[in-house]
């Protein structure tokens, strides 16, 4: 019984019909659903405290609420476009302060001189350099830069794993509340469902547990992010927002006002987030507690790792390979992979920043709308302000809106049905490499699935997977 859940659900995060079901299974499991027979041992049966499944998903909606929003997290209600969606965010200058303090060895400063030419460590980056750069221009204090990599993808949901930490002190605040589990409690409200799980069977509190992990499936996606100046060697990724999946509804332009919910949803999602760190990123942040022998910290953003839809979305751009497609210089979409495109300029963040606001100015009102047309066709942007260019050091010095992206090769270039891990290639440099070799496999990352799938079997490695990126030597 148990095995067959197991085999047909969805994984952690289940949806409301798989919580159905494993209502059924939990009643099935300790006989009170009428049949008889009793495999699990114990007083509280789950049918005696829940009357039916929809007070049983009440319950764990309620109470995974609680332990969510008692961890620190924060629950806000958007309205775009029309529609309602729910997301959850925390304080990103919080986390990463108390990231900063957790980590068993940090750095703060990049010493030029002995960087010198040397990069092996991302602390020995430009952008690094250049963000420090401008902050001892603006002050005499001693200050650090407390730098951020953000990671999203809206393909990978509530099964996507990551960091769940922070929900172990409310997992285990909800098994301590056993005692709290009342038969003749309202069974919709304050009923600590995973305390009663445990009362009936610690293996079976533990499956479940995994199961109805913090969110339902496919209703939220995460950001994450990563503390630059953690130098321990341990890899540690901190949830600091959850963006509410937005589905295309049945209405005249529903695709595209779908699309622009998105959009809106996502940067509204950011801002909120981020709220506190922009500040912070501008003026800098005093300390209460000195890490390091430095008591103000800047934040910054040097690096945000995604795909190329959300890359579109992130920085408030058309998508589609036309106008000037390209999010780091001004070429035009039929000028690209050509002369024209290695001399184009650069994108200039305030002028295109300035269009994006005049441009979301207009979108409010029916008046000059040709005018708001030009504006978006001129650099090929959306009426939306990018959120994260509030951010010092991006919309402002050293300018590093445009290109702080990374394209993440997670699911892009490797084939699958679901996603598409990157796989560890060899080094296009080495001697044995040559050039046209090397081209044609650069070749592959501005091409969409159907380009590659059309390619030469040359150029695809055995089982089906192709190259996605170029290792360095």
């Amino acid at each position: 019984m148990l095995q067959v859940f197991v085999n047909e659900c969805n994984g952690s995060g289940l949806s409301t019909a798989f919580q159905t079901r494993l209502y059924d299974v939990l009643a099935k499991w300790d006989g009170s659903d009428g049949g008889g027979k009793s495999v699990a041992s114990g007083t509280n049966r789950i049918g005696d405290v829940f009357s039916s499944a929809t007070a049983f998903r009440n319950a764990v909606h309620d109470d995974l609420d609680d332990a969510i929003l008692s961890a620190g997290w924060k629950r806000c209600t958007l309205v775009q476009g029309g529609v309602s969606y729910v997301t959850y965010f925390r304080s990103v200058l919080k986390t990463a302060l108390d990231a900063l303090r957790n980590a068993k060895e940090v750095q703060l400063r990049r010493d030029n001189s002995e960087v010198g030419r040397r990069r092996q460590a991302p602390m020995d980056g430009e952008a690094f350099k250049a963000h420090q750069d401008a902050i001892d221009a603006t002050t005499f204090q001693k200050a650090f830069v407390l730098g951020l990599y953000v990671y999203s993808d809206a393909s990978l949901i509530s099964w996507s794993g990551g960091t769940c930490t922070l929900l172990c002190p409310a997992c285990i605040r909800l098994a301590c509340l056993l005692a709290s589990v009342r038969p003749h409690a309202r069974a919709s409200r304050n009923i600590h469902v995973l305390g009663l799980l445990l009362t009936a069977s610690p293996r079976l509190f533990a499956f479940s547990l995994s199961l109805c992990y913090l969110f339902q499936a496919h209703y939220l996606y995460p950001i994450r992010i990563r503390v630059f100046n953690d130098v321990s060697g341990v890899v540690c990724l901190l949830t600091i927002a959850y963006v509410p999946i937005v589905r295309t509804l049945k209405e005249p332009g529903s695709r595209a006002k779908a699309t622009g919910r998105r959009w809106g949803v996502l940067q509204r999602t950011l801002y909120l987030a981020f709220i506190e760190a922009i500040a912070a990123s501008h003026s800098g942040h005093v300390l209460d507690e000195s890490i390091g022998g430095y008591k103000l910290a800047f934040l910054r953003v040097l690096l945000y790792a995604c795909d190329r839809p959300e890359e579109r979305a992130i920085l408030c751009m058309k998508a589609g390979n036309f106008g000037k497609c390209c999010s780091t210089c001004e070429v035009q979409a039929e000028d690209a992979c050509s002369e024209k495109g290695v001399t184009a300029a650069p994108r200039d963040v305030v002028q295109t920043l300035t269009r994006h606001l005049e441009a979301a100015k207009l979108g409010r009102t029916t008046r000059a709308r040709k005018r708001r047309v030009m504006l978006e066709m001129e650099s090929t942007i959306n009426a939306f302000v990018p959120a994260l260019a509030s951010l010092g050091g991006l919309g402002t010095v050293p300018h590093h809106l445009y290109k702080m992206i990374a394209i993440d090769p997670l699911h892009l270039f490797i084939p699958s049905t679901r996603t598409r891990v990157p796989l560890p290639v060899p080094a296009m440099c080495a001697q044995s490499s040559s050039v046209d070799v090397a081209w044609r496999l650069l070749s592959l990352l501005g091409t969409s699935l159907a380009q590659r799938r059309n390619r030469q079997p040359s150029l695809v490695i055995n089982r089906g997977r192709a190259f996605g990126f170029l290792c360095s030597s």
